[in-house]
């Protein structure tokens, strides 16, 4: 395959359901990349009934389109089908890059089976709520898939660059999840080989009502339910489908405090910190966690604003 030397073997994939008034950003954003551009980009309509399709041929991308809605995973399956880019880089249709998020992930992609950056996570008041990613200053090698889900899963979905051979090889997206589909892929990504998360924010994920993500309780549902779908893996335990557990009930826990429910959040905390297992493991999940806020709160001036 012949490549220009100004331009990255990479397909970036932009799976989108009407998503008219925010893909015309996500896609700003890839034409902003520097000092080099991605050799292909695709916007995969997954059936929208607004004007998705035609904001992206304006901004230059190549349209494959669904006759019927067939989900998020269907539409990055099919985008990487429609290309013969080595690399891919999966971009959601509601969030956007930095200018060096390719140039990095490329310069850092050694052997690696995919290679992902940090992202901050902003409000619709432009306001950092959240960073994920590597919670130190140094890029982290992450070889086994046990480490994607306990804490949690640090590989942001618009973040991450992948090797398409080894995507196919992993059998692609799970068509059949409508949720952490992305982690269900690169925990089977990693059966093949190792990734590296950097340390630098190259992507912006933007909050707003109606994403997945934001039905929490159903997202820890979710997690567990993959770690319990690769439990007899060789790289899987019964601690680690424990530690798991673990993070769902300190999320709930959390939950019930912010309603007010002290009593429920007391009696649920309880039960973690009298067993010595899941106290470490909780431990382990908040010092985390802290150092990810500390990364957030320093990020949040430097990246907001930078964008497109």
């Amino acid at each position: 395959m012949s490549v220009d030397r100004d331009e990255l073997p990479v397909c970036v994939v932009v799976a989108a359901f009407n998503r008219a008034d925010t893909v015309g950003r996500a896609l700003k954003s890839v034409a902003a990349q520097a000092p080099r551009r991605p050799a292909e980009v695709i916007v995969v309509d997954d059936a929208s009934t607004d004007a998705t399709a035609d904001e992206a041929r304006h901004h230059g991308a190549r349209v494959v389109r669904h006759r019927v809605n067939r989900g998020p995973s269907a539409a990055r399956n099919s985008g990487i089908e429609a290309t013969a880019q080595p690399w891919i880089a999966p971009l959601d249709a509601d969030d956007e890059w930095l200018p060096d998020h390719l140039e990095r992930l490329w310069s850092a992609r050694g052997e690696h089976v995919l290679v992902a950056g940090s992202c901050v996570w902003v409000d619709e008041h432009e306001t950092v709520t959240r960073l994920e990613g590597t919670p130190g200053s140094c890029s982290e090698l992450v070889e086994s898939p046990a480490d994607l889900l306990f804490p949690e899963n640090h590989l942001p979905a618009s973040g991450v660059m992948l090797r398409r051979d080894v995507v196919q090889r992993a059998g692609g997206y799970d068509e059949g999840l409508r949720l952490a589909e992305d982690l269900d892929l690169w925990v089977r990504m990693l059966e093949h080989g190792s990734a590296v998360v950097l340390p630098s924010v190259v992507s912006i994920y933007h909050i707003h009502g109606g994403q997945a993500t934001q039905d929490t309780a159903a997202m820890r549902a979710a997690h567990e339910a993959l770690a319990r779908r690769y439990a007899s893996r060789p790289w899987s335990s019964a601690a680690l489908l424990e530690r798991v557990r673990v993070v769902a009930a300190w999320d709930a826990l959390r939950e019930e405090q912010r309603a007010g429910r002290w009593g429920t959040a007391v009696a649920k905390l309880l039960v973690l910190l009298t067993h010595p297992r899941r106290a470490a493991a909780l431990v382990a999940l908040l010092k985390r966690r802290r150092r990810l806020r500390s990364r957030a709160a320093r990020a949040a001036a430097s990246v907001v604003g930078t964008a497109t």
